[in-house]
């Protein structure tokens, strides 16, 4: 995330099923109303099971769709142990 923009950050994790989409969709008016930003997190636990092209594009319909700004991590590891890690760094 872009250190100089001050916004609180709403962490949706992302596996690209069916209810992370729609979790995403769900965000949007909450972004929009506390003035945030988006961060999609796509954890992987093994190489090639990155999916960068695919959260890429996610994060850019998303922008594009919600007029919020949205960014994307893509990392491999323990989605539980990901997920709370980047949530603490997130604050």
């Amino acid at each position: 995330m872009d250190g100089k923009d001050k916004r609180e950050i709403i962490l949706v994790p992302i596996d690209f099923t069916e209810q992370a989409i729609y979790a995403i969709a769900q965000s949007y008016n909450l972004a929009r109303y506390t003035s945030s930003k988006l961060l999609l997190l796509h954890v992987y636990e093994k190489q090639g099971d990155e999916k960068y092209d695919e959260i890429t594009k996610l994060a850019k319909k998303t922008a594009d769709e919600s007029g919020v700004p949205c960014d994307f991590m893509n990392i491999k590891g323990n989605v539980y142990k990901e997920t709370v890690r980047v949530a603490g760094e997130a604050n």
